[in-house]
């Protein structure tokens, strides 16, 4: 059976006990997981990269309902103590004092109504996507094709940006396996090489412009067509894998 690993701790205000998630939330990650399998014929990469981009929506949905219990529960104990002090001092010298926790138990309801029908909507969303999903593993028509090219663009994604940050981000050092013809076995003079290096930058800094500006616009028809079919197609986050080295003796 596969189990649900959603790495969202949120403590409540005077405890350190961590909030469980509801028994229908954790019902529905494992259902999503053998969907996601069964979308991709349970191809091994595709299944996970498919995984991997619904990912961060279940653990925003996983925040916001133990952020909603947080907020339930501290709303609970405030009224119960109100309703004490009321009580002790009387509803009429404590007036003021009331018209105040008023305002902030108006502010404190707005953000559980909000919480509420974002997971209302979270709901309805992930309906349609298993309805989606169902659809891709058992025929081979837009639905089909539509998962095929979110696992595309989820790994082309992934290596463009990993590109990008090693490109910008590792140390310049010795490379025994660099192309002989690479720049850097150049026999120009300081002046030549320096403006030829400073060119390429520049042609190099206008592209991943360009690839940033792409990526952009593509997430936005992506956000427009989840609205328009009220369904979920995941969220990409970077993250660097780890390869261990195979022996083969």
């Amino acid at each position: 059976m596969l189990k649900p690993r959603l790495r969202v701790q949120l403590l409540e205000p005077q405890s350190k006990h961590r909030i469980a998630l509801p028994a229908q939330f954790t019902a529905l990650y494992r259902l999503f997981l053998r969907a996601t399998s069964a979308a991709v014929l349970h191809h091994r990469t595709s299944m996970r990269t498919l995984r991997m981009l619904y990912r961060p929506t279940f653990e925003a949905a996983a925040g916001a309902m133990k952020k909603l219990e947080v907020l339930q529960s501290t709303e609970k104990m405030e009224g119960e103590k109100k309703a004490v002090e009321e009580v002790k001092e009387g509803e009429g010298s404590e007036k003021g004092l009331s018209e105040g926790s008023d305002k902030e138990t108006k502010g404190g309801s707005k953000e559980i109504e909000n919480l509420k029908g974002w997971l209302k909507a979270f709901d309805e969303r992930m309906n349609n996507t298993l309805s989606f999903l169902l659809t891709s593993s058992k025929s081979r028509g837009l639905s089909n094709d539509v998962v095929k090219r979110l696992v595309f663009l989820s790994q082309s994604n992934y290596h463009w940006t990993a590109g990008r940050l090693l490109v910008s981000g590792r140390p310049r050092e010795w490379d025994p396996q660099l192309d002989p013809k690479s720049p850097e076995y150049s026999t120009l003079p300081p002046s030549i090489y320096a403006s030829n290096m400073a060119k390429t930058t520049e042609k190099r800094a206008k592209e991943a412009e360009f690839d940033a500006k792409c990526w952009g616009a593509l997430g936005e028809v992506v956000q427009m067509a989840e609205a328009r079919d009220a369904l979920s197609l995941g969220r990409i986050r970077f993250k660097l894998r780890k390869f261990k080295n195979k022996k083969f003796y």
